[in-house]
């Protein structure tokens, strides 16, 4: 079943603890509501170990993104690029709403894995990933609760914040905000969260430059041939 997000993302170069300074922390005791502390977040996979994502980059495509991960195929399609968003003084970003989906079971696993881990196929980019995340819930009226687990959610949004490695070694680090569904009732809360939580973020400013999906992030460091 396909999956409608609405999405704004940022990448910052450099490791997390030398170029982010102060953002891990911040991250982790940002308050959301008025309903009690921050939920515990960990990284995931704790260190040492990093997760591995194969994405297919597509030359020239930034709408489509394609990907193996834990024995899944994910395809992401951009839906709408909305433009990019002045959140907030300081805070300037791209919004894309997306659709997402996600494909499991032996005959896929047979099918791609010569695709994604054989060695030939060319524009396969293998990207290391640790992530905290912050999970919200939200009521009829757009307001926003923090939960403290995957309680399942008709509306919401995940807050992101990544460690990201390609070979080289090559170090980032990246903000996100991934609402769903994407439809245009989630438009007016996602702003809103999306300022609110970036309030006091040590990273600011966060320009339009830096902000994009993964598919454009990957297309621009290494434009495939």
């Amino acid at each position: 079943m396909a999956l409608s997000t609405l999405e704004a993302r940022w990448f910052l170069p450099g490791p997390l603890e030398e170029t982010g300074l102060g953002v891990e922390n911040w991250f982790r005791t940002r308050p959301i509501d008025a309903g009690g502390g921050p939920a515990p977040v960990a990284w995931d996979p704790a260190p040492p170990a990093w997760r591995q994502d194969r994405y297919l980059v597509l030359p020239g495509q930034d709408d489509m993104g394609i990907k193996w991960r834990d024995r899944r195929l994910e395809i992401k399609g951009r839906e709408a690029a909305l433009g990019y968003v002045a959140f907030a003084p300081a805070i300037a970003g791209l919004c894309e709403r997306w659709i997402k989906w996600s494909y499991a079971g032996e005959a896929i696993e047979r099918r791609c894995r010569a695709l994604f881990h054989g060695g030939a196929t060319p524009g396969i980019v293998v990207v290391e990933k640790r992530r905290l995340q912050r999970l919200l819930a939200l009521d009829a009226a757009g307001a926003a609760t923090e939960i403290r687990g995957r309680e399942p959610r008709a509306r919401g949004v995940n807050v992101e914040l990544a460690q990201v490695r390609l070979a080289g070694p090559r170090a980032y680090w990246s903000l996100a905000f991934e609402a769903f569904p994407g439809d245009a009732g989630m438009a007016a809360p996602f702003s809103r969260i999306v300022a609110r939580f970036l309030e006091g973020c040590p990273a600011r400013p966060l320009v339009a430059e830096q902000s994009m999906a993964y598919p454009r992030w990957l297309l621009e460091l290494d434009p495939p041939s």
